[in-house]
């Protein structure tokens, strides 16, 4: 808190570089008193920053952006970048006699790069907490849109800042998981939001409006998770990134007139598929055995040789052999489209995230997974399942993924990987399928680490789950009833 005597504020105050940059915003917007200071001396002020004061505001926004939550160090120092951001931002401040209490960054009008406004680095400090200060500034920034014609408003936050994130939904901003593809610093996942701006023109912001909560994050700064060496499939690495190994038996596979055995370990994206479809399809011909003993399901004959170890293909060659319709005749081509799909895409993207060592190609290839989930989701609107009215492999394989996305596989997806329960229509469609029990036996939850097993505890091959944003339990969340 700085402790020297303030000048007295006024538009003439500001540099003319700075007086060039607030225009065409209107000068009722540059400088506004909002009344006596309740934890200072003299009249609260929303204003712009005086360069004098650039120091001080990177110090409130480290307090804002380390106080219940966590920034990389590369975060940090970019907050006290606020000399170089001025050049291209407005640096707005609430502040009082005794020093800066809040402040937010806004795009100067000329360097707007779309018909959508936005802000960024809004924090409150530790005196300004509790007044609704957050709420003000936001206030402010949907102004500065209105002022300059832009009806959209849309900003990025990291995935810790989850106070901020109830404050942003309780304003009226809407989630956008579609956009959520930017891997930042820290190998974080940004959250999006956009609001539109209302017309007429709401009425004056002020800071006894909704004060938020200061709450700590359930999200802390995570540690290194478990090892998981042991669950890589059979691949090599080429230049950090890595490559699993091809089938020895790819399908088609010529299936023997005989009872065959699915072995399949049940910590495997690869596996759920193929035991789903083997289930359905033929379930008085093939086995199936949960095995950590192999990487990767595996189809043997009844004298333990190998059929097929292509996961893809399995479920499919089975159906075909037993005419199921869970692999239609008529649809085969846009079903083997789509699996191809989710198997390069979702499957195979997520063993790149995951076993690859260079973070470059980890980082790259989230962001294609977090898009395909986002199209799938989109795909969903307006259908029951991926084509049409009735399950298909297709389901199957996407959905034998998306039953360990948030209890094994997201917390080895960098910090604020996408939850399952971000994409509604995913998230609504996977507990249907989990609630029928044509699909998911009992000890398939239990494998799944959906249910606890005989002794108590819940399979965790993986590591302990991550916690899920707005969710207590996400293993209680899977049986809650779909609207």
């Amino acid at each position: 808190m700085s402790t020297a005597v303030r000048p007295v504020i006024d538009a003439h105050s500001y540099p003319p570089e700075v007086i060039a940059s607030l225009r065409p915003i209107p000068v009722g917007l540059w400088l506004q008193v909002l009344g006596d200071s309740r934890v200072g001396s003299g009249p609260l002020v929303l204003r712009h920053a005086l360069p004098e004061e650039y120091e001080e505001v990177g110090d409130v926004l480290e307090a804002a952006f380390t106080t219940g939550c966590w920034s990389t160090p590369e975060y940090i120092a970019s907050l006290h970048a606020i000399e170089s951001r001025a050049a291209t931002s407005n640096v707005w401040v609430v502040a009082d006699d005794d020093g800066v209490l809040a402040a937010v960054l806004t795009p100067q009008p000329r360097y707007l790069e779309s018909d959508a406004f936005t802000f960024n680095i809004l924090g409150v400090g530790p005196r300004g907490r509790g007044l609704g200060l957050g709420r003000l500034l936001t206030d402010h920034a949907v102004d500065l849109a209105r002022s300059l014609g832009l009806g959209t408003v849309e900003i990025h936050s990291g995935p810790q800042m989850t106070a901020a994130h109830k404050v942003y939904v309780d304003y009226g901003f809407v989630r956008r998981i579609e956009q959520e593809t930017a891997v930042v610093d820290g190998h974080q996942r940004l959250r999006s939001f956009t609001y539109r701006v209302p017309d007429p023109v709401a009425d004056p912001p002020s800071i006894e409006r909704a004060a938020a909560p200061a709450v700590d994050s359930p999200f802390p700064r995570p540690g290194d998770p478990v090892s998981i060496t042991a669950l890589r499939p059979a691949g090599v690495e080429d230049a950090g990134r890595f490559h699993p190994e091809a089938p020895r038996r790819p399908g088609p596979a010529e299936l023997p007139d005989r009872r065959l055995r699915l072995v399949a370990p049940a910590s495997s994206p690869r596996s759920w598929g193929a035991v789903l479809g083997a289930r359905i399809a033929a379930p008085e011909w093939v086995r199936v055995e949960w095995s950590q003993e192999v990487a990767s399901p595996v189809l043997l004959d009844g004298e333990g040789l190998l059929v097929s170890d292509d996961w893809s293909w399995i479920s499919r060659s089975l159906a075909t052999a037993s005419g199921s319709g869970i692999y239609p005749a008529a649809r085969r081509e846009e079903i083997d489209t789509l699996e191809q799909v989710i198997g390069a895409e979702l499957i195979g993207a997520l063993e790149e995230v995951v076993f690859s060592t260079a973070q470059p190609v980890r980082d790259a290839v989230s962001r294609l997974l977090f898009a395909r989930l986002g199209l799938l989701d989109l795909r969903l609107a307006d259908r029951r399942f991926l084509l049409g009215d009735e399950p298909t492999t297709a389901d199957l394989t996407l959905f034998g993924l998306l039953l360990g996305w948030d209890l094994h596989y997201r917390a080895h997806l960098g910090w604020g990987a996408a939850s399952l329960v971000d994409y509604p229509n995913l998230w609504a469609w996977a507990r249907r399928l989990a609630a029928d029990p044509q699909v998911l036996s009992a000890g398939d939850r239990v494998a799944a680490g959906l249910d606890a097993g005989p002794d108590g505890t819940f399979a965790e091959p993986w590591g302990p789950a991550l916690p899920v944003e707005g969710i207590d339990d996400i293993r209680a969340a899977w049986w809650e009833p779909v609207k």
